[in-house]
């Protein structure tokens, strides 16, 4: 993983973010193609990076995917520890973010005369998490 400083090579990636990155690339069977990790403050203020940005605490990277992959990886991630989840299609950024809160539920109320939290209901909906 692409992960140190490019202007002065400091690795100031926080070691829990890491294993959790590793995690998500086992998640998603594929490498990481990572264009950003750490950035020290000077690289930072050079890219135009926010001043309390998280490249900075050693806390993001930025992922190069393509199309519905760029969806299919922030779903995987939104399952992990990681709290700001953006996705980059044609030049836009778009952030979503997850308190990543363990405890978080789904509610399944039912619908159109019918109950949905039978087996094959509960089965779809965590297919479409």
């Amino acid at each position: 993983m692409k992960l140190v400083c490019p202007c002065c090579g400091i690795h100031g990636m926080d070691e829990t973010f890491i294993k959790a990155a590793e995690v998500l690339e086992e998640l998603y069977g594929k490498p990481l193609v990572i264009s950003s990790g750490y950035r020290c403050p000077k690289h930072n203020a050079e890219v135009g990076g926010k001043a309390n940005s998280a490249h900075c605490e050693g806390h993001a990277i930025d992922v190069i995917v393509c199309g519905s992959e760029a969806y299919r990886l922030i779903r995987l991630a939104s399952r992990l520890v990681f709290t700001g989840l953006g996705i980059n299609q044609r030049g836009q950024c778009a952030v979503f973010r997850t308190k990543g809160n363990r405890y978080g539920h789904v509610v399944l109320r039912g619908g159109d005369g019918r109950a949905n939290y039978d087996a094959a209901s509960i089965a779809q909906c965590e297919r479409e998490l």
